[in-house]
């Protein structure tokens, strides 16, 4: 049969805006109704109007795929999603800040109180029941375990731990196999970038797991960071984060030892870095930490503890003998056993002078 009027009304329905219109025309496109005369009315130019606007409707009602549909709801749930932030130490407290400045920070949590934070909340249960998104920004694989022993009866399909502590490799893959079997999903998530880089936005992420987990956090990232590399398993995120730090922490040791050099034989610290800024020596590390160095300034913006626990565990790990891994550690241990631990690692320095 012809389009009558029961299914013109549906049509009209359906693309929305012309089903008024279609009700009132359905005699008009019922094709058991007698022709009407070729004069060109008004009436049949309207009738006209609508035909071409019910055939644009569905040309453009097909190239909306369900595809889409799909990609716009799991965008809308991202959008909505909230981040709990459990370890407020130096890194933490700055994320939780941007979080909280976004809109979006749920809850925090550290194991010394901080009730002033925002979102404080007094358990690590309940930060981690606030989110659905669990960032930890803890100090090591135990304290690591601790929390995770903690967090454990709210873990739950729609949660994602996002591990963002320095660990070693073997943790890591054991600490994604508990959060999984809870039906929580987890990312490895260490990074990379001290205070001024947490504070600028300007971290860099190392990211390991499913490769739909690392796309569902990657917006929540973003505002805290200007970069996310992916890797396929926690073991590998684990993996080079201690292998940069091992490269930072060389680095240092060298600038340190060089600096020393050219300070005894009368050379000023300006000397010094004008020429290394000439020299293919030159790092991101040296200007970072340029001013620090000249003005023998240790306030912390990653401290010798925390870079003598990554090489430990980067020696622990590492799968054949490093020489010059073995021997930066020994000099951030001595470091650590002069008193020195919290201040900045470029306080190596005060063991050459």
């Amino acid at each position: 049969m012809g389009i009558g009027g029961t299914h013109a009304f549906e049509l009209g329905f359906r693309v929305g805006g012309t089903g008024c219109v279609a009700v009132r025309i359905d005699r008009r496109l019922d094709r058991n109704q007698p022709a009407p005369p070729r004069r060109r009315s008004a009436k049949r130019e309207r009738i006209g109007y609508l035909r071409r606007g019910i055939t644009h409707s569905f040309s453009r009602l097909n190239e909306f795929s369900f595809d889409k549909m799909d990609r716009i709801d799991s965008n809308s749930s991202m959008a909505e999603a909230r981040v709990s932030v459990l370890g407020l130490g130096i890194i933490g407290s700055i994320w939780s800040g941007h979080y909280a400045s976004a809109g979006v920070l749920a809850g925090t949590w550290n194991r010394t109180p901080k009730p002033d934070s925002p979102a404080w909340c007094e358990t690590a249960e309940l930060a981690a029941e606030a989110g659905s998104i669990i960032q930890l920004c803890l100090y090591d694989p135990d304290s690591v375990d601790e929390v995770l022993e903690q967090i454990h009866p709210v873990l739950a399909p729609g949660k994602i731990v996002v591990q963002s502590s320095t660990i070693d490799p073997i943790r890591a893959e054991e600490f994604a196999h508990r959060v999984r079997s809870t039906g929580a999903r987890y990312v490895e998530a260490p990074f990379t970038g001290s205070k001024p880089a947490a504070e600028q936005r300007q971290t860099v992420f190392f990211l390991g797991g499913e490769a739909s987990d690392l796309e569902s956090i990657e917006p929540t990232l973003a505002l805290i960071s200007r970069k996310q590399f992916q890797f396929e398993t926690p073991t590998q995120a684990a993996t080079i984060k201690l292998a940069m730090n091992h490269q930072i922490s060389a680095i240092t040791q060298s600038l340190c030892e060089g600096v020393t050099w050219a300070r005894i034989a009368g050379l000023e610290d300006s000397q010094f870095f004008d020429v290394l800024r000439e020299n293919v020596a030159w790092s991101g590390l040296a200007g970072l930490k340029e001013n620090k160095i000249r003005e023998m300034d240790f306030s912390p913006q990653f401290s010798i503890r925390n870079m003598e626990k990554d090489m430990r565990l980067a020696s622990e790990s590492a799968p054949v003998p490093l020489p010059s891994l073995a021997l930066v550690r020994s000099q951030l241990t001595e470091a650590l056993e002069s008193g020195y631990g919290d201040e900045d690692f470029v306080s190596l320095l005060r063991l050459l002078s």
